[in-house]
């Protein structure tokens, strides 16, 4: 029952204009999470999970964009993958 996440990579572009790569795992029967970037602003996220076969409920953005640093997954349980997140700093 536990939510966590990575920053992979992070590129700049310009003086503001920021691309992030984050990893999450759910563990046990956790149905997600939310992720704090520590932008200003988020304004795009794309979901992907990982998974061996197809998923029968893909993962959703519970939250509406753009908002501020932080935003949340909602999940099936125990699934894993990966987020793209464009925003600014």
């Amino acid at each position: 029952m536990v939510w966590s996440y990575n920053r992979i990579a992070k590129i700049m572009y310009g003086r503001n204009f920021v691309s992030e790569l984050y990893s999450y795992t759910n563990t046990g029967a956790s149905t997600g999470g939310s992720i704090a970037t520590g932008l200003n602003r988020v304004i795009f996220v794309k979901i992907q999970e990982q998974s061996t076969a197809a998923e029968a409920n893909l993962a959703a953005l519970n939250t509406t964009l753009p908002t501020g640093d932080t935003f949340t997954i909602v999940t099936t349980a125990a699934q894993c993958g990966y987020c793209w997140v464009i925003g600014s700093s």
